[in-house]
């Protein structure tokens, strides 16, 4: 949407820049009054229901396919155990894994031959591209 239009949202939405820029800080806005006013009002923004996301991987893609991944974030905070240890949980390792095949199988979705790819669980709502 514009962000003229994204200014008179009245509920929290996360919204960020839709070209990719870091022009303003992409995050939960309580409102749209919250926005930066030095934007045009024609400017457009990507904007999305706030989601609460209970783990995250991060995959490293080469030719469509998953060469590695790891957990990296698990409700809340950074996927370390009590110890300081990376913690890993091999169904939920799975899942992800097999989500990201199914999203790099989509030969609509333009990818370069090498890339990373977040995905992640949101509570509620199921697997996702981060």
């Amino acid at each position: 949407m514009t962000m003229g239009e994204a200014r008179k949202l009245e509920a929290p939405r996360f919204i960020k820049l839709a070209d990719g820029m870091k022009g303003f800080a992409a995050k939960v806005y309580s409102s749209g009054a919250d926005l930066p006013h030095f934007y045009d009002d024609d400017m457009l923004v990507l904007v999305q229901e706030p989601v609460a996301w209970t783990v995250e991987y991060r995959c490293f893609v080469l030719e469509r396919q998953v060469v590695t991944m790891s957990v990296y974030f698990r409700n809340g905070g950074l996927a370390l155990d009590e110890n300081g240890t990376w913690h890993s949980d091999a169904e939920a390792d799975a899942a992800a894994l097999s989500f990201c095949e199914g999203f790099l199988a989509a030969k609509q979705i333009a990818l370069p031959p090498a890339c990373v790819v977040d995905v992640g669980m949101i509570a509620g709502h199921g697997w996702a591209v981060v």
